[in-house]
């Protein structure tokens, strides 16, 4: 059945927490020992604080345990768990891993599960470039997220296309330099390597001189001499 409950110093109840009928101080004490075992234990089979991972909310410790034992099984690590809503100093512990040397983006990432974003932690989470994903649906958050971990991953993987370098050896074809200036275009022989647009051009002869790089390639079946 539902209860409501009214009592002084609720705002330090978890929502979710078991309920225990306690008629002395020391039934009392075992009561709060048991909810803290059971919070403790969460945190030992779910959380791991040394490691990346998302930031996951939860509206009661069942519906935390029900996300973090779904998100276990699919293999999303978690750094940080807290229950109800989400407020800026939550948004804050997301920032950690954008804080990171060559830490992933989408582990700057907050899960929220059947709770509400307060007004000042959307402001800041916008401005610090935090994703907070909310549903109230565990299969809904965890298709938005996986969606977002592969599109981090897709603009990482080109970022390092563009950066990478294939290193190769050309020589000009003699007689083969049609434009002499901007933009040059000559007639090459790739000794060695693999020649691709953006490689850097250089003469070893001359100090290593920087001629520019590749804007574009256009291939002769047959060689130009």
């Amino acid at each position: 059945m539902g209860i409501k409950i009214s009592a002084p110093g609720l705002e330090s109840a978890i929502a979710g927490s078991e309920l225990f009928k306690c008629v002395n101080d020391q039934e009392i004490e075992d009561a709060k020992e048991q909810i803290e075992r059971d919070l403790i234990d969460i945190l030992d089979k779910y959380v791991d604080k040394t490691q990346d991972g998302v930031c996951v909310q939860a509206s009661t410790i069942g519906s935390l345990e029900a996300l973090l034992e779904f998100l276990k099984c699919s293999k999303i690590p978690v750094a940080n768990v807290n229950i109800g809503p989400i407020h800026r100093k939550d948004v804050i512990k997301a920032t950690t891993a954008m804080n990171k040397e060559r830490a992933k983006i989408e582990f700057a990432t907050i899960l929220a599960f059947d709770v509400r974003v307060m007004p000042d932690a959307a402001k800041f989470a916008e401005e610090e470039g935090i994703k907070i994903f909310t549903a109230n649906i565990i299969y809904h958050l965890f298709d938005e997220f996986t969606a977002y971990v592969q599109k981090c991953k897709d603009d990482r993987k080109a970022e390092d296309g563009n950066k990478a370098i294939f290193p190769c050896i050309i020589e000009m074809v003699k007689d083969a330099c049609f434009n002499t200036k901007s933009p040059i275009v000559i007639g090459v022989n790739v000794k060695e390597g693999v020649l691709r647009t953006g490689t850097p051009i250089c003469v070893p002869d001359k100090g290593n001189l920087r001629l520019g790089t590749v804007q574009s390639i256009e291939l002769n079946k047959k060689p130009v001499n």
